[in-house]
């Protein structure tokens, strides 16, 4: 009995093509990542933080702001606060887990709008250019030569001290460098030759 041969489509061959140069990308960028051991020092870092900070309250219940009772105060780590408990008897390993949490938060919230605003402000400059650009580049050169530190203390207690005003007031005034280097690289880019 002959076997029928099988024949694929263009589609699939293109499709079969695609995801083995995807593949290919994707190894070579795990390669490289994993030659770095910093990086992967950063990146172990970061996930360790990020599983406390989400399965944190679930293994361990205590609330960071309960204050103990006049025994509780001061204790060395047991079994009940495995990093003991601090001058008003909260428990240590709560505050940490809690404290985690809000600094992942603010931080990747943060990061998103620095990313956002210091995108569209380097797209706008180097796409439309002109004068557009020039008015750009200048107000982020403002950005740049303010001192950022006195800047967002002055803006987080105009605002108020909320977590969210913290992050914008963090994700707006981080966001002049990401504008100018994609601005650099739009414009490097709108001179290559293809």
């Amino acid at each position: 009995m002959i076997e029928p041969k099988v024949v694929q489509s263009i589609p699939e061959i293109e499709m079969t093509r695609k995801s083995d140069v995807n593949r290919k990308r994707y190894s070579q960028i795990i390669s490289i990542f994993k030659s770095n051991k910093m990086g992967m020092l950063g990146i172990g870092i970061f996930v360790f933080f990020g599983l406390i900070a989400l399965i944190g309250p679930i293994i361990f219940p205590y609330n960071p702001l309960q204050i103990g009772s006049g025994n509780e105060v001061m204790q060395p780590p047991s079994s009940q606060h495995w990093l003991g408990t601090d001058d008003l008897g909260r428990d240590v390993l709560a505050a940490l887990i809690s404290g985690s949490r809000v600094s992942l938060g603010v931080g990747i919230l943060a990061t998103f709008i620095t990313m956002v605003v210091g995108t569209l402000i380097g797209i706008g400059s180097g796409y439309i250019g002109g004068k557009v650009d020039t008015i750009l580049m200048r107000f982020t050169e403002i950005f740049l030569v303010l001192p950022w530190l006195p800047l967002m203390l002055v803006l987080a207690a105009l605002l108020g001290s909320s977590i969210w005003n913290i992050i914008l007031v963090i994700g707006l005034t981080s966001w002049s460098s990401t504008a100018r280097i994609v601005r650099a690289n739009l414009i490097r880019k709108g001179k290559t030759i293809y």
